[in-house]
């Protein structure tokens, strides 16, 4: 569940904060690590780490301008409510995404996202959860993007330059290939055709 209000403070706050903090245990971790690629195309300063304790240490540098979003299901992983606890307690202001409005998560978090989510005790891994989690964080990039759609843009634009092997290989010397000989990237499986 998501509110027109919590989506704009949250957006607010992340506009303007010197380090967003990720923090996701398990499936989570999966969904933060993610989140983290999408907020650092847009520009934002983001810290992120699958290693519990790393992330310990980490938001052990936290200051009162960033911000923490902590995704969990159950909103009970200790980790991640150990954190939250800190986050709390520096005025470090909290998103919480979770499945449990009256969990311990949510009840440290500033603003809460619920997760509308019903896993099955038997399953290979979690599946609908990590799902839902994913809906809630993709709207809260995409309205990060639409706050100031230009800058967005040319970020987005930036970081794809650099990963562009067509780009690349175009820009080098064109006596490094034969005429008409394709060359593919090993990397990337794409197949370019010089224009010598």
């Amino acid at each position: 569940m998501i509110k027109e209000d919590d989506i704009n403070k949250v957006v607010e706050k992340i506009s303007k904060a010197g380090k967003i903090f990720l923090l996701g245990v398990g499936a989570s971790g999966i969904v933060t690590m993610d989140t983290q690629i999408k907020l650092m195309r847009l520009g934002y300063n983001v810290v992120c780490h699958q290693d519990s304790d790393v992330s310990k240490m980490m938001f052990g540098l936290a200051e009162p301008d960033d911000v923490l979003l902590a995704l969990s299901f159950s909103g009970e992983n200790k980790t991640v409510c150990e954190i939250a606890q800190t986050a709390k307690e520096r005025k470090v202001f909290t998103v919480g995404v979770t499945n449990f409005p009256n969990s311990c998560l949510a009840g440290l978090a500033d603003v809460t996202f619920l997760t509308a989510s019903d896993e099955q005790q038997f399953r290979i891994g979690a599946t609908t959860s990590r799902i839902a989690q994913y809906l809630v964080i993709d709207f809260l990039i995409i309205s990060l993007a639409m706050k100031n759609m230009d800058k967005s843009e040319e970020n987005v634009l930036r970081t794809h330059e650099m990963i562009d092997y067509k780009q690349q290989y175009t820009k080098l010397d064109k006596k490094q290939f034969p005429k008409d000989r394709e060359v593919r990237s090993q990397k990337s499986g794409v197949r370019i055709k010089s224009k010598t």
